[in-house]
């Protein structure tokens, strides 16, 4: 990354949120001004003002962009706006852009949360009203509003609370889009994808409490990557994390969408949660995912391995069960305890009731 990139201050939301909206603005003020003015927009007293108008919302977007603090510079924007906006509207006052304006000021500062700004904007609308009226061109009364004024401030009313309307539905479902996002990574494990240990412990527990009350079995399965840290010192952490996605994907095709699900415990250690299933059934599980791992050839990067798996199978039974789940994680890890002392490679199965330690 080049210094000048480090440099870039972030641009905050409101800056991209008020622009448009301020170039709707700037067009309809300067074409009201257009209609009341006519050929007298071309002196110079007007002139000014016109250039400025159409230059205006570019400099404040820009001036915002390049800031280090946006959020500030916008405020500011803000309220330059209000100042801006009296001064054309006191050219020819009419009560229609009088009201109009003032209401479009006070929705703009409510819209960006700026509701300390609501007093202020409104106190600078008045002073520039107050101003423009009785020094730039002396107040000669209140014009009645034409029809083609009238059926203007009607369409960009409708054109600036549809845009405001638009960019509330955007930034909605922006919104719920992060909300998903945040929530996914504090649950997802980052490298596998697999669900991660504080899903698992959260959830687990959940799980044997769902079994008790609808009453049925709960099956968890332990699993382990034999021999992982032989891979990971032979052929690198890089390919070892590549070993552990394949797994997961692998024994993601062995469970049931959307009813089971697979967490990372820590390092090369899987639990598999089967809701609604006997021992039986995880068994036939864990051993079609044993038997996948160990016929599958894991290439990365022109190099090719075997791995082997060993899983230790718990079930809590329908009814009756007082499981918790350090105890049902506690007799998983001991079946696959037995299933490393007994080769590695293999499954084993035990019997919550006789391994863990029930309460007297």
């Amino acid at each position: 990354m080049t210094e000048q990139a480090k440099q870039q201050p972030k641009q905050h939301p409101i800056i991209k949120t008020n622009y448009l909206p301020r170039c709707y603005a700037t067009v309809f003020l300067l074409s009201i001004c257009g209609l009341k003015l006519g050929e007298s927009l071309l002196e110079l007293q007007y002139l000014w003002l016109f250039i400025l108008g159409v230059c205006y919302p570019h400099v404040t977007y820009f001036l915002a962009k390049h800031s280090q603090n946006g959020k500030r510079q916008e405020h500011i924007n803000i309220h330059v706006d209000a100042f801006i906006s009296g001064i054309l509207v006191s050219i020819q006052p009419d009560y229609y852009m009088l009201s109009t304006m003032g209401i479009i000021l006070c929705v703009n500062a409510l819209y960006i949360g700026a509701f300390r700004m609501l007093v202020t904007c409104i106190f600078v609308y008045a002073i520039a009203l107050a101003l423009g009226m009785g020094y730039l061109w002396p107040f000669a009364g209140f014009v009645e509003a034409s029809w083609a004024v009238q059926i203007m401030i009607s369409i960009f009313i409708l054109i600036y609370f549809c845009t405001f309307a638009i960019l509330s539905y955007y930034l909605t479902r922006r919104m719920i889009a992060l909300n998903k996002e945040v929530q996914s990574l504090s649950i997802i494990d980052g490298l596998t994808k697999a669900y991660n240990r504080h899903y698992l412990d959260a959830n687990l527990t959940k799980e044997i409490h769902r079994s008790q009350r609808l009453n049925y079995p709960l099956t968890v399965i332990f699993a382990d990557l034999d021999h992982f840290k032989q891979i990971n010192d032979t052929y690198g952490h890089q390919i070892g994390d590549k070993v552990l996605i394949e797994f997961v994907n692998i024994a993601a095709t062995s469970v049931r969408e959307d009813v089971d699900w697979i967490a990372r415990f820590g390092g090369e250690e899987f639990v598999i949660v089967l809701p609604n299933a006997d021992s039986d059934y995880g068994a036939s599980i864990a051993e079609r995912i044993r038997q996948d791992i160990d016929q599958h050839l894991f290439e990365f990067d022109g190099q090719a391995l075997s791995v082997s798996s060993s899983f230790g199978v718990v079930s809590i039974a329908s009814e009756g069960n007082n499981a918790s789940m350090e105890n049902i994680i506690a007799c998983a890890d001991s079946g696959l305890y037995k299933a490393k002392a007994n080769g590695r490679n293999c499954v084993e199965v035990v019997d919550f009731y006789s391994t863990a330690e029930q309460p007297s």
